[in-house]
């Protein structure tokens, strides 16, 4: 999340939330297999996002 808050200029807490919405959105708007693809790719960094996004 410390990167996306330093490129986006603002605070962890709201690099976080921000990042846990445009991944619920984007899991509403693919497919489940498009979704599980994708993650592989995010990378660690955000795996707990994803987890806890459920």
């Amino acid at each position: 999340m410390r990167r996306v808050a330093e490129r986006t200029m603002c605070k962890e807490q709201e690099a976080d939330r921000g990042v846990r919405t445009a991944l619920a959105v984007l899991r509403e708007a693919i497919s489940e297999k498009e979704f599980t693809d994708l993650l592989p790719r995010l990378g660690t960094d955000f795996s707990h996002v994803v987890e806890s996004a459920g």
